[in-house]
């Protein structure tokens, strides 16, 4: 992210994205509600991404900046579920559908097989 902060509206006049120069901030879908948030407890250099639905404002995601958080279903349901230690992907009926352990943190970066979900019509994790 830029030095400078980061504000934009839509042409509905509402915000867009409204970031600090610290990289923490939000967007905002088009009606005004909440997106996506990125934080920094404690004033740190981690962050976490948080993102939310447009019609209920449910949080369905969430990483922190070593990719570890989940996806969860519209209902709540865990969907997807990343820890220091490996993963699990979960189908709507409950049913595991996928499982791995990392053998070393390296393993999380050269992970050989993407796993994208679709949240919403405008997001994709």
């Amino acid at each position: 992210m830029s030095q400078t902060p980061q504000f934009a509206k839509y042409t509905n006049g509402q915000t867009a994205l409204d970031f600090k120069k610290n990289g923490t901030g939000l967007a905002y879908y088009p009606p005004g509600k909440v997106a996506v948030a990125v934080t920094s407890p404690h004033g740190g250099a981690g962050r976490y991404y948080n993102f939310y639905l447009d019609r209920t404002g449910l949080l369905v995601a969430s990483f922190n900046n070593g990719g570890i958080g989940f996806v969860s279903y519209s209902n709540g349901q865990p969907r997807l579920n990343v820890t220091g230690e490996g993963g699990t992907v979960v189908r709507p009926d409950g049913q595991l559908e996928k499982d791995w352990l990392w053998i070393t943190n390296l393993d999380r970066m050269k992970f050989k097989e993407p796993i994208e979900l679709r949240i919403s019509t405008a997001l994709t994790v």
